[in-house]
């Protein structure tokens, strides 16, 4: 059995979680996931994300944040050779946990749509498509008005 710990996420952990974003199939990264944008989001949301380390090796993240009312969750990742492990499970179920502390009730996700194998995963895991009709629209707040 393989022996890993699970434990939060801080911005020292930052280069080799991008380095295990970057090679993960379906999984977008933008400025959001920049080291200053990523050090406010984990002071912002302390105690919500976690990582998986193996011999001092991150295999597994999940990026989870709230706004008072909602949890939002991103990138949760494990690396293609530890998969089939629960680890996802594990980590996910942590930052869960700590929103339910935090007297958050409902938390959201974002899947890629073309990402078949994520949304296959949320859903075989009790999560549901809010609306398939819904888009979510964006807007860059550095561009005028």
């Amino acid at each position: 059995m393989t022996h890993y710990i699970i434990r939060e996420m801080t911005i020292n952990d930052y280069d080799a979680v991008v380095a295990l974003w970057m090679k993960t199939e379906g999984l977008k990264l933008d400025e959001s996931d920049e080291f200053e944008n990523m050090a406010y989001y984990l002071d912002r949301n302390p105690g919500l994300s976690f990582i998986a380390v193996l011999d001092n090796n991150i295999i597994g993240t999940i990026k989870c944040g709230q706004d008072g009312r909602r949890g939002y969750i991103y990138h949760l990742v494990i690396d293609k050779q530890h998969k089939g492990n629960g680890i996802s499970k594990q980590l996910y179920q942590k930052s869960i946990e700590e929103l339910k502390r935090q007297r958050i009730n409902k938390c959201n996700l974002y899947v890629l749509s073309s990402n078949i194998s994520g949304l296959e995963y949320w859903e075989h895991n009790g999560w549901k498509i809010l609306d398939p009709n819904l888009k979510m629209l964006q807007r860059d707040l550095r561009e005028g008005n």
